[in-house]
């Protein structure tokens, strides 16, 4: 339980778009890999491998999508 808890405050001090101190660089790189990669795990941890596959990739086109837009 105190691992969703933990990453929902981390997320919502540093890593949300309204966080009054966003993370930038590296930083905001390994806030994102870890709360996104937490997400495409948990598929993968309840059985479903092709689920998470889906999830991770639909992630990177994201991050490579908001890299070319410079968002």
């Amino acid at each position: 339980m105190g691992a969703p808890v933990g990453m929902t405050a981390v997320w919502a001090l540093s890593g949300s778009p309204r966080a009054r101190r966003p993370a930038r660089g590296g930083g905001r790189f390994v806030l994102e890999v870890l709360w996104f990669g937490a997400g495409a795990a948990a598929p993968a941890a309840s059985g479903r491998p092709r689920w998470a596959a889906v999830l991770a990739g639909a992630c990177l086109v994201n991050a490579a999508l908001r890299r070319l837009w410079k968002q």
